[in-house]
């Protein structure tokens, strides 16, 4: 079962985000390659919210460096910058 965190919303309600597992203190999202819609963007912020207020570091892993880039470059464009983004291994 994927890790699903939560955080209190600003209108009171849960904020969730699911993620692919965690190791230590880094919560771990696995991508191909994310798209820029406002969907992804949404996603992306609720990620790194959910994970700051809980104590961890957000992070995407990707299978390629082409990917890497393009995970930089999409949260470049969601303004995210708490979500470490590197090659899978």
């Amino acid at each position: 079962m994927a890790p699903q965190l939560e955080m209190p919303g600003r209108d009171g309600n849960s904020v969730t985000a699911r993620f692919d597992g965690v190791d230590g203190l880094e919560i771990i999202d696995r991508t191909t390659n994310p798209m820029v819609t406002p969907k992804a963007v949404e996603q992306a912020r609720r990620q790194a919210a959910v994970a700051a207020y809980n104590g961890y570091q957000a992070v995407w892993e990707l299978p390629t460096p082409q990917a890497v880039d393009a995970a930089r470059r999409f949260m470049g464009h969601a303004k995210v910058s708490t979500i470490v983004v590197r090659l899978a291994g």
